[in-house]
C-alpha cells in the first residue's frame, strides 16, 4: 500500500501532494486521504475562529448548528 508522508507545517508542495493523493484515490477506486467530510470540518473550525474574532469571545464548535446556508463573502 502506498502512503506518502505528508509534514505537519505548511509548505509549497503541500497542495500538490494532496492533490497527486486524490488523483490516485480516483485511479485507484478507493476513498481519498482527504475527505469531503475533513474539508466540512475544517470548513466549520475556519468559521468559527471568524466568529469568535468578530465577537471576541469563544466559540464552541460543538454547540454551533450546521453551516447550511450560510454566505461565505
Amino acid at each position: 500500500v502506498y502512503k506518502r508522508q505528508v509534514p505537519d507545517r505548511p509548505m509549497p508542495s503541500n497542495f500538490a501532494l494532496q492533490m497527486d493523493s486524490f488523483a490516485r484515490s480516483i485511479q485507484r477506486g478507493e476513498e481519498p486521504e482527504v475527505t469531503g467530510e475533513d474539508g466540512l470540518k475544517a470548513l466549520r473550525v475556519l468559521l468559527a475562529a471568524y466568529e469568535s474574532w468578530e465577537t471576541h469571545r469563544v466559540v464552541s464548535l460543538s454547540q454551533r448548528p450546521a453551516e447550511r446556508g450560510r454566505s461565505f463573502s
